[in-house]
């Protein structure tokens, strides 16, 4: 009875590991090993939609540079990523990668010509109790007129707050995040937790008036979400 309790216990935490997709993108399955061929995406004729498609995941995903690494980043299309990204180049002109989960997708940013920076901040794996930036890029972050944020997820909301208290007070005129998956573990439940941070999305905005609540962009496109 022990071992089969000890069992279930380690399946639940393999199960729903934090920060990393709940599953894969079958498209992107598909398209890893591949080449990828613009030219015939781009020639009338020669490829079906779902061809033309799988041959671009493909070239995009040997462009980003964490690539190798796609399994432990996307649960939509890389695809549906780059789309956002270009979208977004109408209201940010600058992308702030929040280390280390949200570099990957700020790297996704610079592929469509994005500036990016990183920040170091990580309360609850290394316990920090203060953002990280070199005076260098916060220097250059203050003569932007928008600035997003990148990440994997968040379950309090701590990290984004704190990140964007963080470059405000030093000049920074974050207005944007973009949220790299679209459901996690706890996402939907009012009872699991991720170390002592209990999720509930049902009232997670309600009543707010400052913070993460006013920068919201409304915008989700194939499993992307961007606030």
């Amino acid at each position: 009875m022990m071992g089969m309790s000890c069992g279930l216990r380690l399946e639940q935490r393999l199960v729903h590991k934090p920060h990393t997709p709940i599953r894969n993108p079958e498209i992107t399955k598909e398209a890893e090993g591949m080449e990828g061929n613009l030219d015939e995406v781009l020639s009338r004729g020669k490829l079906s939609p779902h061809d033309k498609m799988l041959n671009t995941e493909a070239f995009l995903l040997s462009k980003w540079e964490a690539g190798e690494q796609w399994k432990n980043y996307l649960d939509s299309p890389l695809i549906a990523h780059v789309d956002a990204a270009l979208q977004l180049r109408q209201n940010y002109d600058a992308v702030v990668g929040i280390k280390e989960a949200g570099i990957p997708y700020a790297k996704i940013f610079e592929m469509v010509g994005f500036p990016i920076f990183d920040i170091d901040y990580s309360h609850q794996k290394r316990n920090m109790t203060e953002p990280r930036m070199e005076d260098e890029q916060i220097k250059q972050l203050r003569d932007k007129q928008a600035v997003l944020l990148t990440d994997i997820d968040f379950v309090t909301g701590k990290t984004l707050r704190e990140v964007t208290r963080y470059l405000r007070e030093n000049g920074v005129n974050v207005s944007g995040a973009y949220i790299g998956l679209s459901r996690w573990p706890g996402m939907k439940s009012g009872g699991f937790s991720i170390g002592d941070d209990t999720v509930n999305f049902d009232t997670f905005w309600k009543g707010r008036t400052f913070g993460l609540s006013k920068l919201i962009a409304h915008l989700f496109n194939l499993g992307t979400f961007i606030y």
